[in-house]
């Protein structure tokens, strides 16, 4: 592959990482079943969004390039100013639909928590690389940093104590992508082995720990085994991916239509929240449905329609000039063009 050349494989990646986010979307649909309780959503949940934040990591090394102000400003555009202004859409939308909602400083604030995590954890990974001389020092002190934030009630919502090590690792994994090209089946076969041992160990208390009421040991081992499980499920779906699509190119059929998708997760991921967490969620529930039927024909089908119907609401929003509403950093390319 041509150096600068997009990576199918990468995008291959980010698809079926928004195609799982949907998905476990879909499983909390209203059911007389606690979704928490549902093994397919705490498999889903174990690695999901640690993936994504892993595959945003591997790309950081360009927030080092440029200097500190404009990354700042880029990524505010591209994560928070979507997020304000969406907001304010969703809680509006809510009262329109007769939904349970916040008041509208709530939901702005807690709305999207990825798109505000991911901010996060590219500032503390631009302070820890140009703080330090040392940058493993440096990256070290913010996954400690990250850590704290777990004891911060209105900073839990971000998960920073899991995405920011996952972030951290997909940057490691750029730096040695090489390595891991070449010992692919290796990097596979033991992070697979791993996942599966821990995936035995893994349920809410691990997920979603109660860090008022657990002890520091727990938490720390708790921390441990999610932030493992969720590394080592990234890089196996990581590892699959790249031996089966390493040397594949856009050229018609399926993968094209796998890249295409993964070139869209963030107007993807915004445009789910709308149609499916607040629309759909108003008015489909799995009550008395059996729960094979529900995790394994239902919700992936139901997340497939989800996903096509998004892609090309993202295509009308693009044909009409419209997708800066996704990432404002559009409307300067066009102010400057």
């Amino acid at each position: 592959m041509a150096t600068g050349e997009r990576k199918v494989w990468i995008d291959v990646i980010k698809c079926i990482a928004i195609y799982l986010v949907i998905w476990g979307h879909t499983v909390q649909m209203p059911s007389d079943r606690p979704y928490l309780d549902n093994p397919l959503y705490i498999f889903i949940y174990s690695f999901h969004m640690p993936l994504f934040m892993m595959i945003s990591g591997f790309f950081s090394e360009k927030c080092l390039i440029k200097p500190v102000k404009e990354v700042i400003i880029s990524k505010s555009l591209q994560l928070v100013v979507p997020c304000g202004i969406l907001g304010i859409a969703i809680y509006f939308m809510k009262i329109w639909l007769g939904s349970d909602h916040n008041t509208i400083i709530q939901e702005i604030y807690y709305c999207f928590w990825f798109l505000k995590s991911l901010f996060c954890c590219i500032i503390l990974f631009v302070a820890g690389c140009r703080m330090f001389k040392n940058r493993i020092i440096g990256l070290a002190l913010m996954i400690v940093v990250s850590q704290l934030t777990r004891f911060v009630p209105h900073l839990l919502f971000l998960n920073l104590s899991n995405m920011f090590p996952c972030y951290v690792a997909g940057y490691i994994l750029y730096k040695n992508r090489e390595a891991f090209y070449r010992y692919s089946k290796a990097f596979l076969i033991v992070s697979l082995i791993v996942f599966t041992a821990l995936s035995f160990r893994t349920d809410k208390t691990i997920l979603f720990p109660d860090v008022w009421t657990s002890s520091y040991s727990d938490l720390f081992l708790n921390s441990l085994i999610k932030i493992i499980t969720g590394l080592c499920g990234s890089i196996s779906l990581v590892s699959i991916i790249y031996l089966l699509f390493k040397d594949s190119r856009p050229a018609g059929g399926i993968v094209s239509c796998l890249s295409d998708v993964g070139k869209n997760t963030l107007a993807i991921y915004i445009l789910q929240s709308f149609i499916l967490e607040i629309v759909m969620f108003r008015y489909i529930g799995f009550s008395g449905i059996p729960l094979y039927l529900v995790n394994y024909l239902i919700t992936p089908f139901l997340s497939l329609i989800v996903l096509i119907i998004c892609q090309v609401v993202n295509a009308a929003f693009v044909k009409l000039k419209l997708d800066f509403l996704f990432d404002y950093n559009k409307l300067r390319l066009i102010r400057y063009a």
